[in-house]
């Protein structure tokens, strides 16, 4: 008769043996939990839950009675990313929402960057908008808020924000020549004709020369202002 041998495992193998695959198993785990974390619109239950390996600005919030893992405020997602909206910290120009404002990018000093506009754009509200003789696509990229008067014009790919007919650029700002709209003196182009007033009694008001400037009025067809005051 062939008898089998069984070990017999003391409470103190056992625990043993359970400390020595404790490691492992919690590794393991470890791995599961962060396998299922929560990308950007998925649904989750705390923060913890979320992606912030990938989304480090990506939190748990709820949504229409549900929570999701959406972006911090100040940052806008991308894709599957969160990048920082104008005015919000940053470490690189990649971090950076140039999908809504292509103009913009990382500055400051180290520790205290954020994403502004590059230089020869402004910020308007949320956009960063061109500034006269920046790069532009059409007109809604042009600082229109600061010159209304202004335009996007060129050849496709080399477009430049400039100065509408009957204006002129001086300085950061489009002038009304003579003979164009303007509804104070300080619209005119008082740079090219010095003696250029905004004419508040034509109908419609004109830029026109002044009464320092008869002179010029006699050579021109537009009209002339002839009054000693304005």
């Amino acid at each position: 008769m062939i008898v089998t041998w069984y070990p017999i495992l003391t409470q103190n193998a056992l625990e043993t043996l359970d400390q020595k695959h404790a490691p492992v198993n919690q590794a393991t785990s470890s791995k599961e939990r962060s396998a299922k974390r929560a990308n950007l619109g998925s649904t989750c239950r705390h923060d913890g839950n979320c992606d912030t390996t990938t989304n480090p600005n990506s939190e748990c919030t709820e949504t229409a009675g549900s929570q999701t893992c959406t972006c911090k405020s100040g940052y806008t997602k991308q894709g599957t990313v969160c990048k920082a909206d104008l005015d919000t910290p940053c470490t690189a120009n990649d971090d950076c929402d140039t999908t809504t404002n292509p103009y913009s990018e990382c500055n400051g000093n180290v520790g205290s960057k954020t994403c502004t506009c590059k230089s020869g754009y402004t910020k308007d509200e949320t956009a960063c908008i061109a500034d006269l003789g920046s790069t532009c696509t059409a007109n809604g990229d042009c600082a229109t808020t600061t010159n209304p008067n202004s335009e996007c014009t060129g050849p496709a790919g080399s477009q430049t924000c400039t100065c509408k007919s009957g204006y002129t650029k001086h300085g950061t700002a489009c002038k009304a020549d003579l003979g164009t709209a303007c509804t104070e003196t300080t619209d005119c182009d008082t740079v090219t004709t010095t003696d250029a007033v905004c004419d508040l009694n034509a109908a419609p008001k004109i830029c026109a020369v002044g009464a320092a400037g008869v002179a010029a009025c006699l050579s021109t067809i537009v009209s002339c202002v002839l009054m000693a005051m304005f």
